[in-house]
């Protein structure tokens, strides 16, 4: 999951808020609704409607992307995504 978070946060564009079979890339992964999911709980996501190559589909982009990618982060916030992002990991497994 972290894996994709990463992929997600490095990502300056608009991200396909759900998984479709003309997505691009992390955004096929069974996982990223998970990730999506959580993102929005802990109010990491600015959502929009957008119409790309077709009719209007919901679009995220993360917020603090770059606090999300720090080594070690020192935001409260940032650690409790972390922290829910380890539940949900361990849950699936």
């Amino acid at each position: 999951m972290l894996q994709i978070l990463e992929q997600a946060c490095r990502s300056s564009h608009w991200i396909p808020a759900t998984t479709d079979t003309k997505a691009w890339g992390f955004v096929r992964n069974p996982l990223w609704k998970d990730i999506v999911s959580l993102l929005d709980e802990c109010g990491f996501l600015h959502k929009k409607m957008l119409s790309a190559s077709g009719p209007n589909s919901n679009f995220v982009h993360i917020r603090r992307a770059d606090d999300i990618l720090a080594n070690e982060p020192a935001d409260e916030e940032v650690k409790k995504l972390y922290e829910a992002i380890e539940e949900k990991a361990k849950a699936r497994r």
